[in-house]
């Protein structure tokens, strides 16, 4: 995440807030747009460049893929840590709002 934060960053003007509040939701891929809400509460459109909306996709296929390989590991009852068992069946939810 730390690549895509970044280019959205550098390249929106995005304030830190804004940046830590942006959802999946609030970003259009296709016209090269967010809507942040910022200070005040107040909501705004920025133009994002298309490097960064690039990070961005590359990020979302890094995520699918790491959950989808930690839920077949869940499903066998392999364990992230060496040695022990994996029972909680709600550790590994991604939230499909959250960047």
């Amino acid at each position: 995440m730390t690549c895509a934060a970044l280019e959205v960053f550098y390249s929106s003007g995005l304030r830190v807030s804004e940046l830590v509040g942006l959802d999946w939701a609030d970003i259009d891929f296709q016209l090269g747009i967010l809507r942040v809400v910022g200070k005040g509460s107040k909501e705004r459109i920025v133009p994002v460049g298309e490097i960064a909306l690039q990070a961005l996709r590359d990020y979302a296929v890094a995520q699918q893929k790491k959950w989808r390989s930690r839920l077949q590991r869940r499903d066998r009852g392999v364990s992230e840590q060496p040695g022990r068992a994996h029972y909680d069946a709600g550790a590994w939810r991604a939230s499909s709002r959250s960047i």
